[in-house]
């Protein structure tokens, strides 16, 4: 009788290998371990990867906060759109020089928005605005009309304070160069504004109020410009000791020996109290006489015209001065007069 394949195939008897069952029971137990195991080491390698984030995390931001380049290189977040400001040239500044902020506060009435900042080895610059108007007016055509910050304070993280050194109320505001840390690795600042004026024909009303204003800055290097040769005026020696340039800023620094500053220091010293008006009259004469001629520094841009003059201080052994350039080329600091002679030192920028 024929049987079909199949019901042959039920009949065969097949020998297992003595305790395989047992061996292939004990390798599922294993597996099943062995996959535990390894559900068990990726959730703890989970887990100590989020407890080493949370760690570094930490560990960051008193250092993002305290040193702000290196919070710059972790962040690496796109600055916001430059600021317009016409009146930015009288400052020696350019939008392409400056760092943009957006800082608001709102108080007594008034809003104060922190716009931009700048800091180089000089001076820290901020632009703020007052109820939308800009306040960096310098303004030329007297009286000047308009708000002003009156009194502010201002510190870095590391609770340094900066002194006013504005050269106008309608000025940004500027104080001294960062120092110390916040020069090297930046600065937050925090800008804290208590008192502002408003001018109008000559006199002014104060307001009060608490607006607090921050940004974050980093100081640019200055551009160190070779000297030009020393000069004279009679026997009176001039020698360019110091010419920097830092955003469209130049500084210069001439030390003045010989005559001019024995002259100056032979002048009688008079008390007003108790000299009579001719004796001063002849004294501020003498003086005014040894500024003009050997004093007076004049700064020739490359078309001919005078450079706006910034800031100076002069008289006895130094000229100090600041110029706003206008471009780049030959500049001529001119000292002196036609009348007693010219120190002329050329200046490439």
């Amino acid at each position: 009788m024929n049987e079909s394949l199949e019901a042959r195939l039920l009949k065969l008897q097949i020998d297992l290998p003595r305790g395989l069952s047992e061996r292939a029971l004990a390798r599922g137990r294993m597996a099943s371990k062995t996959q535990g195991r390894q559900l068990q080491r990726r959730s703890l390698r989970v887990a100590l990867a989020l407890v080493a984030v949370s760690l570094i995390a930490a560990a960051n931001l008193p250092a993002a906060y305290f040193f702000p380049r290196y919070a710059n290189a972790l962040a690496n977040a796109p600055l916001v759109g430059a600021v317009s400001a016409p009146v930015l040239r009288a400052a020696g500044l350019t939008n392409a020089e400056l760092t943009p902020a957006d800082s608001s506060s709102v108080s007594n009435g008034h809003t104060l928005h922190l716009t931009a900042a700048y800091a180089d080895s000089f001076r820290t610059v901020l632009v703020v605005e007052i109820d939308g108007q800009p306040l960096q007016l310098d303004r030329k055509q007297p009286p000047p009309q308009g708000l002003t910050v009156a009194a502010f304070q201002l510190t870095d993280q590391f609770g340094h304070r900066y002194r006013d050194q504005r050269t106008s109320p309608f000025s940004p505001i500027e104080v001294d160069p960062l120092v110390g840390l916040a020069a090297s690795a930046g600065a937050r600042l925090t800008l804290h504004v208590t008192a502002l004026d408003y001018y109008d024909l000559g006199t002014y009303t104060t307001t009060h109020g608490d607006w607090t204003l921050r940004a974050t800055v980093f100081q640019v290097p200055g551009r160190v410009l070779p000297l030009p040769a020393s000069g004279s005026i009679g026997n009176t020696h001039y020698t360019v000791t110091y010419l920097s340039v830092s955003a469209s800023l130049l500084y210069v620094h001439v030390a003045v020996t010989g005559d001019a500053p024995r002259l100056l220091q032979e002048l009688p010293n008079l008390d007003p109290r108790t000299a009579d008006a001719t004796t001063l009259r002849i004294r501020g004469e003498q003086q005014a006489n040894l500024i003009r001629a050997y004093y007076r520094t004049v700064l020739m841009a490359p078309d001919g015209t005078e450079a706006p003059e910034r800031s100076g201080n002069f008289g006895g052994d130094a000229i100090d001065e600041t110029f706003v350039l206008t471009g780049p080329g030959t500049y001529h600091l001119t000292i002196g007069s036609l009348a007693t002679g010219i120190y002329d030192a050329a200046i490439t920028v």
